[in-house]
């Protein structure tokens, strides 16, 4: 039986063949984008770089019935890491935190370390080198990029999985954002007061021509509520012209509508809610 691995958000880059290859690394610099040649040439580049790992293994459960009696089982990633300076030791650690479930540590080695013994001792097989895609198989996979536009670099991380069993896979997203000066994780309260956010999200739902395919796919309890489920979840866009708040499967759509990116011009959004200092100077705005 052949297991369909539903799209991340992002394209998944080919790995290496199973069988707990150790954590690689490639230099993977991203282009400035500046809206001047002067924007480009004192705009700090944010360099990062990738690191890839995946273990396999085989697991027999008679348990589980004929079916599922042996299957596979396939945990990888490949991820994008800042290189030194890049980021403070804070900032770091909170990547960390979003891609592994390990002790808070700025050393992506020791991470990676951890990430593989977490696995071995969760998964009840024998490791292998490749799974036979011909089988029921699970898996689990994490992958990430980082994105450059001026002074402010984003990381995209998309995260995948199947259960035996399940009717389908589940995946999310998770966006940070990163003053590339100060190297420090930019929230969205950093930028706006969000008090009134969860109104300000109804309201350009439901009165915004770029959120209107949004409009026809919410749950019923959302058709015309006045107060959206806040979200911290956000991203910016290379224009540095929009916010875009971000809702995981299930949270205001069905799981057949995929994750919401709700759209907040700036512009629009300057009228709703009030810009911090900080905010304001992020983004350019006079």
């Amino acid at each position: 039986m052949k297991q369909q691995i539903l799209a991340l958000a992002l394209a998944t880059a080919l790995l290496a063949a199973c069988g707990g290859e150790k954590a690689k690394t490639e230099n993977d610099s991203l282009p400035i984008v500046a809206d001047s040649v002067d924007e480009a040439a004192t705009t700090k580049e944010f360099k990062t770089f990738t690191v890839k790992d995946q273990l396999c293994f085989v697991v027999h459960d008679e348990e589980l019935g004929p079916e599922y009696e042996t299957y596979y089982v396939r945990e990888r990633f490949s991820v994008v890491w800042p290189e030194e300076g890049m980021m403070t030791e804070k900032a770091m650690k909170e990547l960390m935190s979003f891609y592994f479930n390990v002790e808070p540590t700025t050393d992506i080695k020791k991470g990676v370390a951890e990430w593989r013994d977490n696995v071995i001792h969760k998964v009840p097989g024998e490791m292998v080198k490749n799974i036979d895609e011909d089988k029921p198989y699970s898996y689990s996979e994490m992958n990430s990029t980082c994105s450059q536009s001026g002074n402010i670099a984003t990381f995209f991380i998309g995260y995948g999985n199947y259960d035996i069993g399940a009717i389908h896979g589940l995946y999310g997203e998770q966006y940070l954002t990163v003053d590339v000066e100060s190297g420090e994780i930019v929230n969205l309260d950093d930028l706006i007061d969000t008090s009134r956010l969860c109104r300000v999200v109804a309201r350009a739902i439901h009165e915004l021509d770029d959120n209107s395919e949004i409009q026809g796919c919410l749950f019923d309890e959302y058709i015309n509520a006045k107060e959206m489920p806040m979200t911290m979840n956000f991203f910016i866009d290379s224009a540095h012209t929009s916010i875009n708040v971000v809702y995981d499967l299930y949270h205001i759509t069905p799981y057949c509508c995929g994750i919401q990116h709700v759209a907040l011009p700036v512009k629009w959004l300057s009228k709703q809610v009030s810009f911090t200092p900080y905010g304001r100077r992020l983004l350019g705005m006079r």
